[in-house]
C-alpha cells in the first residue's frame, strides 16, 4: 500500500517543511474494512473519506477524526504520523 502524505510547503522556497503521514489505509486493513463501511460507520461521504486517505486533504476536523477513531477503535496516532523533515 502507498503511504499518503499531508504537505505543508514553504512555496518561496520550494521545499516541504513537515509532513502528515495519513495511515488510513493500513488502519483499514487491519480491521478489514473498506472505506465504503467506514464512510457508511462515520455517516462522512465516500468522497471525503477518499480525499482525505489519498492525501489531498488540507485539515481533518477533531470530530471527523473522532469519529473514524471510534469506528475504527484506534488513536489519532495510528491514523496520523508526523514526519520530520530534519531540519530545524
Amino acid at each position: 500500500m502507498a503511504k499518503s502524505f499531508m504537505k505543508i510547503v514553504d512555496y518561496q522556497y520550494e521545499r516541504v517543511i513537515k509532513m502528515i503521514m495519513v495511515n488510513l489505509d493500513v488502519m483499514l486493513a487491519k480491521r478489514k474494512m473498506t472505506l465504503t463501511e467506514l464512510s457508511e460507520e462515520v455517516g462522512i461521504s465516500l468522497n471525503n473519506l477518499s480525499i482525505l486517505k489519498t492525501n489531498k486533504a488540507r485539515s481533518i476536523r477533531f470530530t471527523t477524526l473522532n469519529s473514524i477513531c471510534k469506528v475504527l477503535n484506534c488513536q489519532p496516532g495510528d491514523i496520523l504520523e508526523y514526519i520530520d523533515d530534519g531540519e530545524n
